[in-house]
């Protein structure tokens, strides 16, 4: 089958979009969601959304100024800002499949290079997310397209520009983002300068700096408002942990791929040569190359958790892509479609129910109130159980806490009573309901009440159960119409 066959290219397309489309509506939110909500909300007043901006140190502001501008003509909520994550896949994997490109290898690239990517675990992980990661991973997947295009000499102007464009995008979006990103720029910055291609390489050196001086204002601009320790520390098994999952999902979400780019490795190892600019090289060594990157950034800051390791996914599909054989689109291909997306589907399916999801217990709690109108929800934010909050950092936290509690128990049919009320209806009983919520280990729901300062008597004490899944707490306390062996369901 020819690879500029518009069935096949409307195909990878549909399973992109579908796959997209698929975790997005399933996949529940977390508390960082709520976060981005409250900060893009365009009823916010200016000054202070731009104040929040830029006291959320680790992330600089471009990201929420672009969000806010999509959400004024639908409103602020989390389905709303996942969508632009979608419109954003949905106009480059089609530019990407449709518009014009240079030759049957550039389509044959994009087009293997979106399947890989589309059906990605990772990929569908942080698309469903209402936060920067996927934004900025779009942009990574940018600068390897037009890296790609670099194969072609005399056609670079266009794709210098684009590269540009995407390496300051990033610096605006995610900071460990553009570190991978940078990585990738070193690398095919000096692929260009032993290919002779000075002027080529001097583009993209201009990028490189161009989107450093952009992070290093935003960071001196965060600096102005709140410096806050942060408070991560992985190890460096732990890093090694999250580094392997990523390389191995990039790889296992087209198993079919990653077999025939292997078959075409062997072959294409006699024509590499560093006289000319070869994109199969870029992409093996960018691959390594953003790996070592985010282990030195690690070791230097402890502030690199799985999420930022997105961009090491395009790196593998990039890199699978460039090394499929000319005959790799056939009814090799198509089989390789439909066992990547089979397999990421399953897969997503699986992670979904253990991912982070503040929906946890909702349900139960709304049965609870339809069995015993009286049944009282406490909503308590993070805080209410040690100092509280003492940052902006902090504070806003808190508010993205009692935003999503409200957004929830609004979906869900939750009546909720005031945060700071302290007892239960004694006929129905009740629950405090914490979003998120961290008890210290071996925590029992009575110690917890106690520390809420909840008065108890001796059969609320016995009774009461500590329900905690990921990081959703709900204290149960129950009431003289339930006995504890019964519950409120």
């Amino acid at each position: 089958m020819h690879p500029d066959n518009l069935r096949l290219r409307l195909a990878v397309f549909l399973v992109a979009i579908a796959a997209a489309a698929f975790c997005v509506g399933t996949k529940g939110p977390n508390l960082d969601e709520f976060w981005t909500v409250i900060f893009t909300d365009p009823r916010v007043g200016l000054g202070q959304a731009w104040f929040w901006w830029s006291a959320d140190t680790p992330h600089p502001p471009g990201y929420y100024a672009l969000v806010r501008l999509w959400l004024t003509p639908f409103g602020a909520s989390v389905t709303a800002v996942r969508g632009l994550n979608l419109a954003i896949w949905t106009v480059l994997a089609g530019y990407w499949l449709f518009a014009p490109a240079n030759g049957s290898a550039m389509r044959r690239f994009c087009l293997s290079f979106v399947l890989a990517v589309s059906v990605t675990f990772f990929t569908l992980e942080r698309l469903a997310e209402a936060r920067a990661y996927f934004p900025a991973f779009a942009l990574v997947c940018v600068l390897l397209v037009e890296l790609r295009r670099l194969d072609t000499p005399g056609r670079a102007g266009g794709a210098l520009a684009r590269i540009a464009a995407a390496t300051i995008a990033i610096a605006l979006f995610d900071y460990p983002i553009f570190c991978a990103a940078a990585g990738v720029l070193l690398v095919a910055g000096g692929a260009l300068l032993l290919a002779g291609r000075r002027a080529d390489a001097r583009g993209i050196g201009a990028a490189l700096g161009a989107g450093a001086l952009v992070m290093a204002a935003g960071m001196v601009n965060a600096l102005g408002y709140e410096h806050v320790v942060v408070p991560y520390d992985i190890t460096t098994a732990t890093y090694a942990k999250f580094a392997a999952e990523v390389v191995v999902a990039g790889l296992a979400g087209n198993l079919a791929l990653s077999w025939l780019a292997a078959r075409g490795l062997p072959a294409g190892l006699p024509e590499l040569t560093l006289r000319t600019y070869d994109f199969r090289i870029v992409a093996l060594v960018a691959a390594v190359g953003a790996v070592f990157g985010f282990l030195v950034l690690n070791l230097a800051l402890h502030a690199i958790l799985s999420r930022h390791l997105i961009p090491i996914t395009a790196l593998v599909c990039a890199a699978v892509t460039a090394w499929l054989p000319e005959r790799a689109w056939s009814r090799a291909g198509i089989a390789a479609m439909l066992i990547a997306f089979a397999g990421s589907a399953l897969l997503v399916s699986w992670r979904i129910a253990a991912m982070d999801n503040l929906h946890r217990f909702a349900d139960r709690l709304a049965a609870a109130q339809r069995h015993c109108p009286a049944y009282t929800v406490i909503p308590v934010d993070m805080f209410a159980l040690g100092k509280p909050a003492s940052s902006v950092n902090g504070e806003t936290r808190a508010l993205a806490s009692r935003f999503g509690q409200l957004a929830i128990a609004h979906e869900a049919g939750i009546t909720l009573a005031p945060a700071e009320q302290r007892r239960v209806d004694p006929r129905c009983g009740g629950a405090v309901w914490f979003v998120p919520g961290y008890p210290a280990p071996g925590a029992t729901a009575a110690s917890l009440l106690d520390v809420l300062k909840f008065p108890l008597t001796p059969a609320q004490r016995a009774g009461s159960r500590l329900l905690l899944e990921n990081t959703v707490l709900v204290l149960e306390v129950p009431g003289a119409a339930l006995t504890p062996r019964q519950g409120p369901l």
